[in-house]
């Protein structure tokens, strides 16, 4: 999340805080809320739970409903970009610089895990699927799976399923498809 107007507070599991200029948040259970005393104007971008890792070098374990300030993460480079959103005006060019940005972020080399293709499995099928018939499809253990969730995710693959399943059952009731 980058703040380009705005003075926020964050409302969260550790209390009322300030929010930095930017950040990298874990939020996923639950529910941050932004305050300000004057109009607020940020970006952020959504992200899979093991891109934080990918992309930063930091477990989402780590920040799980917190967050971390992206200059901690990036260095200077958060300030930089931080300055040419504010500067750019319009939408279009801020979500090209956020693009570049992201891509630039981008390893070289991808590793697609057997933990990626297990999440990737859980949105295909929409969080309707059972952590047993997981494990039978993946042929794993189920405490492999709880490891490996726990480590790089912060909870278990059967917390991740039901929060996937309330994530699309809520979009799909604001779509009214439901």
């Amino acid at each position: 999340t980058i703040v380009l107007k705005g003075n926020p507070r964050i409302k969260g599991a550790n209390g009322i805080r300030p929010f930095p200029n930017h950040a990298l948040g874990g939020q996923y259970f639950p529910t941050f809320s932004f305050d300000s005393d004057i109009p607020s104007l940020h970006y952020g971008i959504a992200l899979k739970p093991t891109a934080t890792y990918k992309l930063f070098n930091i477990y989402l374990a780590d920040i799980q409903n917190d967050f971390i300030s992206l200059d901690k993460v990036i260095g200077s480079r958060a300030d930089e970009l931080h300055q040419q959103l504010i500067q750019t005006n319009s939408t279009k060019d801020r979500f090209d610089l956020l693009t570049d940005f992201m891509l630039q972020q981008r390893p070289t080399t991808t590793n697609y895990t057997h933990l990626d293709v297990v999440i990737d499995y859980i949105y295909e099928k929409k969080g309707m699927i059972k952590v047993k018939d997981l494990c039978q499809k993946e042929d794993v253990s189920r405490r492999y799976l709880e490891k490996k969730f726990k480590k790089f995710i912060g909870f278990t693959p059967g917390q991740f399923i039901r929060q996937v399943r309330f994530n699309f059952t809520c979009a799909a009731l604001a779509e009214g498809s439901q």
